[in-house]
């Protein structure tokens, strides 16, 4: 069978459901991510902390494992916790992933 340059090609080979697209930069990048711990802060100032999983195209993000805390004025810090999350793309505005040490990434 001839290579297709369409990534969603009707191969029957051990990559025949995977499209084509693991060279990109991005996703290079979010896959040495997966099963790290993060935080990340939404946008209505939730933080939450638990294991990448998963991200799609448009940057909503699978966390299992997660803990929500949130802050509310003149009250301790609600905490909630949630085996699986997903994640808006577009309430995302910070990221943080840990790294193991001696990794040397920032």
């Amino acid at each position: 069978m001839a290579l297709s340059s369409d990534p969603w090609s009707n191969d029957t080979g051990p990559n025949a459901l995977r499209p084509q697209f693991e060279s990109s930069p991005a996703v290079l990048a979010f896959q040495g991510f997966l099963g790290r711990s993060v935080r990340i802060e939404v946008s209505d100032a939730r933080v939450l902390r638990g294991v990448f999983r998963c991200v799609d195209h448009e940057g909503n993000m699978v966390v299992s494992q997660c803990h929500e805390f949130r802050k509310v004025p003149d009250a301790p810090v609600e905490t909630r916790f949630f085996n699986l999350v997903i994640v808006p793309g577009v309430h995302i505005r910070k990221l943080e992933v840990e790294m193991p040490a001696g990794s040397g990434e920032s």
